[in-house]
């Protein structure tokens, strides 16, 4: 057999490179897995557990996505499209073709957040735990990062003359507050709070965090409208 030609390039062994959609499926099918997995064994579930749920090897898996912090930014951003998918039908089915008011977006949110956390507890417990053992805030993750995005769009439509820098603190004040009220309420449904006849059921929690939330910016919104505020 005559050898190849100099110029000729070799072509690599292995399979052949993915493209962009292939990539993008690729790593939608781990994410989903890793989920999968957290569902059926806890979180306390390790990366070799995962990876063999997934049908990969764990080496396969640091290459997709760096280390576990990275796989739980994956999964955080695939939990904060499915809220926003939740938020996004929710003020469809209400609005009903009508003006979208803010004070909807915002029980919508907190309706999509309660619902996920109170549906999903072993995700949001291995998420959660994975931020508070890394150099980062409750609010420094994909969850948050993505929802708080069009969050600030709501908060600033209703005060309107916010500062950057203040947009950010109470936004991120509000999702302290949500988060707080949310995991206070799971803590008690589980016998980690208060007697069970202190808790109140999932809709009323929706309804009560609403009212906070929205009476708080719209207080505020109409106090920077008074002459002489500023």
């Amino acid at each position: 057999m005559s050898p190849a030609h100099p110029g000729t390039p070799r072509r690599a062994r292995g399979r052949p490179p993915r493209d962009d959609e292939q990539r993008a499926s690729h790593r939608l099918r781990l994410v989903n897995a890793a989920m999968e997995a957290i569902r059926a064994k806890g979180p306390d579930v390790s990366i070799d557990q995962i990876a063999e749920a997934a049908g990969v090897s764990k080496p396969v898996f640091y290459a997709e996505f760096g280390d576990k912090n990275g796989l739980v930014d994956a999964m955080a951003v695939a939990l904060a499209d499915e809220v926003e998918h939740t938020v996004v039908a929710r003020v469809a089915r209400v609005a009903a073709g009508g003006e979208v008011r803010p004070d909807l977006v915002i029980e919508a949110v907190i309706e999509a957040l309660i619902h996920l956390i109170d549906d999903e507890p072993d995700l949001y417990a291995y998420i959660v735990r994975s931020i508070r053992m890394r150099d980062r805030g409750l609010l420094d993750n994909a969850l948050v990062r993505v929802i708080h995005a069009r969050s600030a769009l709501i908060v600033g439509h209703l005060a309107d003359d916010l500062l950057p820098g203040e947009l950010k603190v109470l936004t991120d004040g509000i999702f302290g507050f949500a988060f707080g009220v949310i995991e206070s309420w799971v803590a008690a449904a589980q016998g980690g709070g208060p007697p069970a006849d202190a808790t109140i059921t999932k809709e009323q929690l929706i309804e009560t965090t609403t009212v906070m939330v929205r009476g708080g910016l719209t207080a505020l919104a109409a106090q920077r409208a008074r002459p002489g505020s500023g």
